[in-house]
């Protein structure tokens, strides 16, 4: 049941990343720097979040363990896949 609701906040969180290099690269336009901010800032808040659940992984409680092994695979699995969101404006184009 742990691992369900992990997945189900991953799926969430993973969005959210997609949605924050979107939006950053809608807003930054031509500007380098602006961009590579949204990015430093969704990278900044994906470390901290793998961080913090990860930490879980390492629990001795098994329910415990199952989340957290959930989430730090599933958020780093969703931050690989969140610039395919970008990619989709190029193949648009």
């Amino acid at each position: 049941m742990f691992a369900q609701m992990g997945l189900m906040l991953v799926l969430g969180v993973g969005v959210n990343y997609a949605i924050f290099l979107r939006e950053g690269e809608l807003r930054a336009g031509n500007d380098a720097r602006m961009a590579a901010i949204a990015v430093a800032g969704t990278l900044m808040s994906a470390a901290t979040t793998l961080l913090s659940f990860g930490l879980l992984a390492f629990s001795g409680m098994p329910s415990l363990r199952a989340f957290g092994l959930t989430l730090t695979t599933g958020i780093a699995v969703s931050l690989l896949l969140a610039p395919y969101s970008l990619r989709s404006l190029e193949l648009r184009k």
